[in-house]
């Protein structure tokens, strides 16, 4: 049976082919009647002042009733697209929504600007970057449906705050930022409403301002900055040289969205189960003090320690992995994993790296912006045999394999792995920016306003977060929780992990679980000042002199008490003498070996000092171990 429609004199037509061979006339006859019935239920529902005009045919891509999308929408006809949120940005919802107020995925941009800037340009400039990208007129719902779902505005105007701070002196406008972003990164956004983000130009002197973009992390991953950044500048420069605007056609984040749910999740279980197998405890740090409460966690309370690696070892480590064949994220994922190794203890350890989920396969990737990036677990196992090398190349060799399931939502490999549930499965994640913000920001330098002092302020929800930023100087950020780690171990930890990749280069062909942690200081501590114990001491009196040195200072004390019975010291000593006097006469001398064959009695202790007042040596010999045992220590 073939179905034809087509529009005809103002009407739509409507036409059924079918096989008279398979179908009766009348059978058809209700099939369309049927087929018609629904379409005016369709064009009566969208008629409707309360309907948004939209069915659930209108989203094919989400699974609800017409009721539910109603309540969501309601007569609101500037929606553009309804589709599922990715899994990363489900995990960051519930985490958001988890800790209200605490900052936790709002991120910090910001700059300095000079030159004669227009705010209406500027404005305009980012207004056609936001009509240019759905994610960014994106917000969320999350109540009556399983899974979030994301709403795309269809038209949405962006406002530019405007402050001036001109009359204020250097130091209070730095401390007058620093607020405003505390208290905005505080205050956070409704996730459910469009814009997520926020834009604030402070005029600062006479062609000084300073540039703040908040945003929060459910829109965009660290690639798409540079991209828009590009965008804004471009725009803006058009703008004010009255130029035309050609920028080249943008693909749509719904396309990510449609390649996303046609991905194979079964073949990714396979791959993620066999990965994880045998896996079952999170790696300890053993450096940390004991977590608090999930609920008391404030992201503003986050320290942070900036590194860097001196240009000289930064150029041997970049000749490392072009000699090697390696990425330089492989590098310090190798190092970040050998810090773990010797801080827990463990052969087998884990740790979160976050990948940047962009499939090659799809067209324009590169230039797509929106969240794409998804954090993964890295397993490394040790063996005292393998080489520096070898590990690192297994290590690159299984960020190939999983970069075809890089996909894959973090609490569904969770969930097929033999880690208890509710525990973590690693506290420390390790993100590679390789994405060019700073080349981007340069590349504007030759337009009418100059950009300089770029800041950006993230949070993730980890214990640890080593953010590794390559340049002349590979650039480490540890943010950590203060509650959980020392501002010194933190430090000293930062020095290890400098210590490691010093080695690389000597120890390729060595095994790595010779390669050296600590720092030169550390090591006099350790060999050197540690180990000066030489000290003048007088001749060191015996067991017995000491213990009758106490006889003389407290001979009526008790020095045995057993059951219902007591012993003084006097006592004890004098009894012990007696024995000792009777073991010398039958042969005991210096250096003999005595058995003792007692139960816990006093008697038990009268025989080692009386062997020792002699000069011999004690071997304990227990009554209930079996015989056999007890002749094998007499005779060996």
């Amino acid at each position: 049976m073939n179905l034809t429609a087509g529009l005809g004199g103002g009407q739509l037509q409507i036409g059924f082919a079918y096989s008279k061979a398979i179908h009766h006339q009348n059978t058809i006859e209700k099939l369309a009647q049927g087929y018609l019935d629904a379409l005016r239920q369709i064009i009566k529902h969208c008629t409707q002042p309360e309907a948004g005009g939209y069915t659930v045919s209108d989203f094919p891509y989400i699974a609800i009733e017409q009721p539910v999308l109603d309540d969501w929408l309601g007569n609101n006809r500037n929606v553009e697209d309804v589709y599922p949120a990715t899994p990363m940005q489900q995990g960051m919802l519930f985490h958001s929504l988890a800790m209200p107020g605490s900052g936790v995925y709002v991120e910090v941009m910001g700059c300095r600007l000079e030159g004669e800037l227009s705010a209406d340009a500027f404005e305009k400039a980012w207004q056609l970057v936001v009509n240019r990208h759905s994610i960014l007129r994106t917000g969320f719902v999350w109540d009556k449906t399983d899974e979030p779902i994301q709403i795309v505005s269809r038209q949405l105007d962006i406002h530019l705050e405007r402050l001036d701070w001109r009359n204020d002196d250097p130091s209070d406008q730095q401390k007058r930022l620093n607020r405003l972003v505390q208290s905005g990164r505080a205050k956070g956004f409704d996730l459910s409403k469009a814009p997520l983000m926020r834009l604030i130009l402070i005029q600062m002197g006479a062609d000084q301002w300073q540039f703040v973009w908040l945003h929060h992390h459910l829109l965009l991953d660290g690639w798409s900055l540079p991209v828009l950044l590009k965008e804004v500048f471009g725009c803006y420069e058009a703008l004010s040289l009255k130029q035309e605007i050609n920028l080249p056609m943008s693909k749509p984040y719904r396309d990510y969205i449609l390649w996303l749910v046609k991905q194979d999740m079964k073949e990714a279980e396979n791959f993620w189960r066999e990965t994880m197998q045998g896996f079952t405890t999170p790696t300890p740090f053993f450096v940390d003090t004991l977590p608090k409460q999930p609920d008391a966690t404030d992201a503003e309370s986050k320290g942070k320690q900036h590194y860097f690696i001196d240009e000289a070892l930064t150029q041997k480590l970049n000749g490392l992995v072009k000699m090697q064949k390696l990425t330089l994220n492989t590098l310090l994922q190798g190092a970040w994993s050998v810090l773990l190794n010797r801080y827990s203890g463990e052969d087998d350890i884990l740790f979160g790296a976050v990948v940047s989920g962009r499939p090659a396969e799809l067209a324009g990737i590169d230039n797509m912006v929106g969240l794409f990036i998804n954090t993964l677990p890295v397993r490394v196992s040790f063996d005292k045999t393998q080489t520096l090398q070898a590990c690192l190349q297994k290590l690159q060799v299984n960020q190939v394999d999983q970069r075809q399931y890089e996909y894959t939502p973090l609490a569904k490999i969770q969930q097929w792995s033999q880690i208890e549930p509710g525990l973590p499965m690693f506290e420390s994640l390790l993100v590679f920016e390789n994405f060019p913000v700073d080349r981007v920001l340069n590349s504007q330098q030759q337009g009418s306003v100059r950009i300089t002092d770029v800041m950006a302020h993230e949070q993730t929800n980890f214990p640890l977060t080593l953010v590794v930023s390559p340049g002349k100087q590979i650039s480490l950020d540890l943010s950590y929780d203060p509650e959980r780690f020392q501002p010194a171990m933190i430090e000293r930890l930062l020095q290890h992990l400098e210590m490691i990749l010093k080695a690389f280069p000597a120890y390729l062909k060595r095994p790595v679980t010779d390669i050296p942690l600590l720092t030169s200081n550390e090591y006099l501590q350790i060999v050197t000042e540690w180990n000066d114990s030489a000290k003048d001491y007088q001749a060191p009196d015996c067991l017995h002199d000491l213990f009758e040195q106490q006889v003389e200072k407290t001979p009526t004390v008790i020095a045995l008490e057993y059951d219902d019975a007591t012993m003084t010291y006097q006592q004890l000593n004098e009894k012990a003498n007696q024995l000792a006097h009777y073991l010398v006469s039958q042969g005991v001398r210096p250096g003999m070996m005595v058995g003792v064959f007692a139960l816990r009695s006093f008697e038990m202790v009268l025989a080692l000092y009386a062997i020792i007042k002699a000069g011999g040596a004690y071997l304990p010999l227990d009554p209930t171990y079996p015989a056999d045992h007890l002749r094998y220590y007499v005779l060996t």
